[in-house]
């Protein structure tokens, strides 16, 4: 317990040392430095926010994926974010050919045919089954981007937020609205 409140008292900087603990092959030793993560990721996950609010184009979607490690602490940032460029590749191979334009003009139309590009970004979406989840509402995977990507449901917000980063992933100037 002492090492424990020591451990809580270096915050952040215990994190490294924790999540080496966490893949240990003493149960009892991985078993409380799991419990430990789960206490320190909170102030870890708020500060890599606030670092990336001070940045002048700072995308939502990072900062929403951030916030999925707070239930899951060990969660792979890059490995959504990647997930992500994943989806937006497909996206705009969908979008750009259905528009008949090669890749590489990809921006300038989404310059000179926003609308165009941004109807078609609604086919591709309604195609890859995006939806709200009317059954079972206040399931918290609905928060967050991982569970949305993954189960292609959640909350008006979540999905808002995933529709932004797929907008941007194509060139729209896309932005929430409050």
């Amino acid at each position: 317990t002492e090492i424990s409140r020591e451990l809580l008292l270096l915050g952040g900087d215990a994190l490294p040392a924790l999540k080496k603990a966490v893949a240990s092959r003493q149960e009892h030793t991985a078993a409380l430095a799991r419990g430990l993560v789960r206490l320190l990721v909170p102030e870890e996950v708020g500060q890599q926010i606030f670092m990336g609010l001070q940045e002048r184009d700072y995308a939502v979607e990072h900062g929403a994926v951030l916030l999925s490690r707070l239930p899951y602490p060990n969660l792979q940032v890059r490995r959504v974010i990647r997930d992500l460029d994943e989806l937006g590749l497909k996206a705009a191979e969908f979008v750009f050919s259905r528009l008949g334009i090669p890749q590489k003009e990809a921006r300038q139309t989404a310059i000179d045919q926003p609308l165009e590009v941004a109807k078609q970004l609604g086919e591709f979406w309604r195609e890859e089954g995006f939806h709200g989840n009317t059954d079972n509402y206040y399931n918290d995977r609905n928060s967050y981007l991982p569970d949305v990507l993954e189960r292609r449901t959640g909350l008006p917000i979540a999905l808002s937020i995933l529709y932004l980063a797929l907008a941007r992933r194509l060139h729209l100037k896309a932005q929430g609205v409050g």
